[in-house]
């Protein structure tokens, strides 16, 4: 039977790991988002997720950062990533980006071979670059709308699309290829330390959210816009260089 206990694992940072390239105001965020029904549950659903990385996520990636070295941290982080190459390939494919499909295929074939099981990303100085893609996305390209923002506990605050489609692609590693061999104990143990290392990168821009006026207007808007600018602008957010965000 497929252990779902990873989805938790995997989904804890989500609120807290993704940032534009660049920020409006709150005003300006609503005019974008329109009404946020759900506004109340939400800052709750916060303030929970909060208080899990108060006392069980900060401490432990902070344990997690003294015990490993980044070379270590990186050999995990490629890992898990050649670990999601199925799903991007799958989105691909259901995209019609059919070069892509095939970048993804081959990525994962050489990382999987040559690259130690993705420790290493052999693929990249071979001419395959990384790229991401998701189900959100995928119904974006089938038309679906963003819909209002919500926000669930331990997983974060996303469109109503695409917390749709994060759902899926969690479900999905449940039938991940790898699952076939160790019926899911290599992705669960993978997840439970990615999170520990997402939390790490993440630690400037958590302590901009809490420090906030409304540190709720601050994280919708930086997640929401994140996840809508990937789906038109290609490669990672620079998040050293993320400006600064003034709330009205």
């Amino acid at each position: 039977m497929k252990n779902p206990s990873h989805i938790f694992a995997s989904l804890a940072l989500s609120l807290f790991l993704a940032f534009p390239g660049h920020v409006q105001g709150s005003d300006q965020a609503d005019k974008d988002y329109g009404h946020d029904p759900l506004e109340r549950f939400n800052r709750g659903v916060m303030e929970f997720n909060f208080f899990i990385d108060d006392g069980f996520l900060r401490p432990l990636s902070m344990f997690y950062r003294d015990l490993t070295t980044p070379k270590i941290r990186k050999g995990v982080k490629n890992f898990w990533s050649n670990l999601q190459e199925p799903i991007i390939f799958a989105n691909d494919v259901l995209q019609g980006e059919i070069e892509d499909a095939g970048n993804t295929l081959g990525r994962f074939a050489i990382n999987s071979t040559i690259g130690v099981l993705g420790v290493m990303d052999q693929a990249n100085d071979l001419g395959l670059p990384p790229h991401g893609n998701d189900f959100g996305k995928t119904l974006y390209v089938y038309g679906i709308g963003d819909g209002p923002p919500i926000a669930l506990p331990f997983f974060g605050i996303f469109s109503l699309r695409d917390a749709v489609g994060f759902g899926v692609d969690k479900a999905a590693e449940s039938y991940h290829p790898v699952t076939y061999i160790d019926n899911g104990a290599t992705i669960l143990t993978a997840s439970n330390i990615k999170i520990f290392d997402d939390r790490l990168a993440a630690f400037a821009i958590i302590r901009r959210i809490r420090s906030a006026p409304d540190p709720y207007v601050l994280a919708r808007t930086l997640q929401l816009q994140n996840q809508r600018a990937r789906l038109t602008e290609p490669g990672e957010i620079d998040v050293d260089n993320l400006p600064d965000v003034e709330l009205n």
